[in-house]
C-alpha cells in the first residue's frame, strides 16, 4: 500500500520572482485533439450536443452519471444525453473518476488542491474534501506522470462547466481497479457524501476489432449496469478484458449511488464509433459508448405487497425451478438453428417465443460436442438477457466464436450434439465445505484472472473437491493452488441436450 501522500511534488507550487506562492494549475492534455482548444468553438459544440437531447424529467435526486470519454466527435453526443438531465441542478462539488491509460499503479491519484483548467476556464479543486478523503484511505496520493497526460477525467470537465457553471472538483484517477480498491474507495466516499455532491464515472464500454462483438458485449454490460449489479458488472469486465476500460470507476459510482439510496439507473444513450462514422468493416477497430443517470426516486411506491396481484399461474411459475419438456425442446431448436446459420455464414436467426419462463433473464452456456469430444462452449455467466436470446447468441458463439476451435463447418452439422446449461445466480462462498461436487459449478476471480467450470465437468472427470478447485484455478490461467486466496463463487445448472 502507498502512504497517504505517496508522491511529494516539489513542482506542485509555482513561485513568482518575489517569492509569492501561486497555486498549481493542471493544464488540459487533450484540448485540440479530443475537443476544441478554442473556448467559443468548444462552447458551441457542447451546446449543439445538449440541444440535440431531451429533458427526461427524472422524478428523483440524481446522484451519479456514467459517461464515455472518447473524442467529442465520437462520444460527445452520448455523454450529452446524460449531462442534459442535470441541467438546472446545483452541486457544490463533483467527484469525477476515470481510469489510468498511461501507467498502472496500485492505488488512486488525486490532485490535492489548485485548479483544473480547460478552454472554458479554471475549476477549483475542493481541497478540504480531498484532505478528508486522504484521511479515510491509505492508497491515495498524487502522481504527476499519471495525471498530466490523462484524458479520462479531463473530457468530462467542459460538459460540467457548461451545464453547472460554478462547482468544485475532485478528480480521481484509479490505477488498481480491483474490487477491494473500488469497494474501499466507495465506502470512504459514501461516508463523506452529502446532497450537494455529484459522482461521475468516465469510461467507454468496449475496445476491440469486432463490430458484432462490440454490440453484444455492450448490450450485456448495459443490462448489468441497469440492474444495479455492480459486482456482476465488475466480474464481467474483469473476465472479458475488452469491456469498459474504466470498469473500476463505473463500479465505484454504482456502489456509491446505491449506498446513498439511489433506486434507479436510466440508460440515456448507446452507440459505438462504427455507427457514428458509418465505417463498419470486419477487423476494423471499434469503441462502444453508453451513458447513464443514477437517481433516488421520489415517492416511489411501496413494494411490500408485490405478490398480491399475481395469478395462481404466476405464483406456480415462481415456485417452479426446472424447465418443462416443451421449454427445453424450444431452446434446443433455437440453438440448432443458430448453429446451422453460423456454419453457413448466415446471420443470427430472428427468434421469438410465447413461453414466459424463456423470456426471463438467465445466465446460460451452450456446449457443442462432436463424437463425444468438446467442439465449442460459450455462455453468459450473468442474467443479462432473456434466456431464449442468450441461447440464440451463445449457440452461434460456441459454433464460430470459441477461440480454442476453428469455426464449425456446415458438413459437421450431422456429427454434433448440443447441450444447454441454464445457470442459477452466482453465490460467493467463504468456506470450501459449501461446495458440493456434482451439484455446483465453480467460478474463480483473482486479480485480472477468472475462470469457470460447469457442474457436469467435475462429474464427467470424477474429480474430488480439491481437484475441482485446482482445475478451475488453472482454467483461469492461475497456479493450481490459487483458489486458496481467490474469490470463489458457486452456482447450479439445469443441464439438458439433444439425444
Amino acid at each position: 500500500m502507498y502512504s497517504r501522500y505517496f508522491i511529494l511534488l516539489m513542482s506542485f507550487f509555482l513561485f513568482t520572482g518575489g517569492g509569492r506562492q501561486v497555486m498549481f494549475i493542471r493544464e488540459p492534455a487533450v484540448a485540440g485533439t479530443f475537443y476544441s482548444y478554442d473556448a467559443k468553438e468548444l462552447n458551441s459544440t457542447i451546446k449543439r450536443f445538449i440541444d440535440n437531447t431531451d429533458d427526461l424529467a427524472i422524478k428523483g435526486n440524481i446522484k451519479g452519471l456514467i459517461c464515455p470519454h472518447a473524442g467529442y466527435d465520437f462520444s460527445g453526443q452520448t455523454a450529452a444525453y446524460a449531462y442534459r438531465q442535470i441541467e438546472g441542478k446545483i452541486y457544490k462539488t463533483v467527484v469525477v473518476m476515470g481510469p489510468s491509460h498511461h501507467a498502472y499503479f496500485n492505488g488512486i491519484s488525486i490532485q490535492p488542491e489548485g485548479y483544473f483548467r480547460t478552454p472554458l476556464g479554471n475549476v477549483e479543486i475542493d481541497k478540504e474534501f480531498v484532505k478528508r478523503l486522504y484521511e479515510k484511505i491509505n492508497f491515495a496520493g498524487y502522481i504527476e506522470k499519471v495525471d498530466i497526460p490523462e484524458h479520462s477525467v479531463e473530457v468530462q470537465i467542459p460538459f460540467l462547466q457548461y451545464i453547472l457553471g460554478d462547482f468544485k472538483l475532485v478528480p480521481i484517477i484509479i490505477g488498481n481497479q480491483s474490487m477491494n480498491i473500488v469497494s474501499e474507495l466507495a465506502s470512504a466516499l459514501i461516508s463523506l457524501a452529502d446532497d450537494d455532491l455529484l459522482f461521475v464515472a468516465s469510461s467507454d464500454l468496449y475496445h476491440g476489432n469486432d463490430y458484432d462483438e462490440c454490440k453484444r458485449k455492450v448490450d450485456s454490460a448495459v443490462e448489468l449496469i441497469k440492474n444495479f449489479d455492480a459486482k456482476g458488472f465488475h466480474m464481467m469486465a474483469t473476465k472479458e478484458g475488452d469491456v469498459a476500460c474504466g470498469y473500476g470507476p463505473i463500479t465505484t459510482v454504482m456502489l456509491i449511488c446505491k449506498g446513498l439510496g439511489a433506486t434507479n439507473i436510466l440508460n440515456t444513450g448507446v452507440t459505438n464509433s462504427s455507427d457514428v462514422t458509418g465505417a463498419k468493416a470486419t477487423g476494423r477497430y471499434v469503441v462502444g459508448y453508453s451513458s447513464f443517470v443514477m437517481y433516488k426516486e421520489i415517492d416511489s411506491a411501496s413494494k411490500t405487497q408485490k405478490d398480491s396481484g399475481k395469478t395462481e399461474t404466476e405464483k406456480e411459475k415462481d415456485k417452479r425451478k426446472t424447465l418443462t419438456k416443451e421449454e427445453k425442446e424450444t431452446l434446443l431448436t433455437i440453438a440448432r438453428k443458430s448453429i446451422e446459420n453460423a456454419s453457413k455464414g448466415q446471420l443470427l436467426p430472428q427468434v421469438k417465443t410465447e413461453l414466459p419462463i424463456l423470456k426471463e433473464k438467465k445466465g446460460a452456456f451452450v456446449t457443442i460436442e462432436k463424437h463425444g469430444h468438446l467442439r465449442g462452449c460459450i455462455g453468459y455467466i450473468y442474467p443479462v438477457k432473456p434466456l431464449y436470446e442468450t441461447i440464440n447468441e451463445m449457440a452461434r458463439q460456441a459454433a464460430i466464436g470459441d477461440p480454442r476451435f476453428p469455426p464449425l463447418k456446415e458438413n459437421e452439422l450431422d456429427e454434433i450434439k448440443i447441450e444447454i446449461s441454464v445457470l442459477s445466480p452466482l453465490k460467493r462462498i467463504k468456506e470450501i465445505k459449501e461446495i458440493t461436487v456434482g451439484k455446483h459449478g465453480l467460478y474463480i476471480i483473482k486479480g485480472a484472472y477468472s475462470g469457470l467450470l460447469l457442474p457436469q465437468v467435475a462429474t464427467e472427470y470424477r474429480w474430488d473437491e480439491k481437484t475441482f478447485l485446482e482445475e478451475v484455478s488453472m482454467k483461469a490461467g492461475l497456479p493450481p493452488y490459487a483458489w486458496k486466496d481467490a474469490e470463489l463463487y458457486i452456482f447450479e445448472a439445469e443441464v439438458f441436450g439433444e439425444e
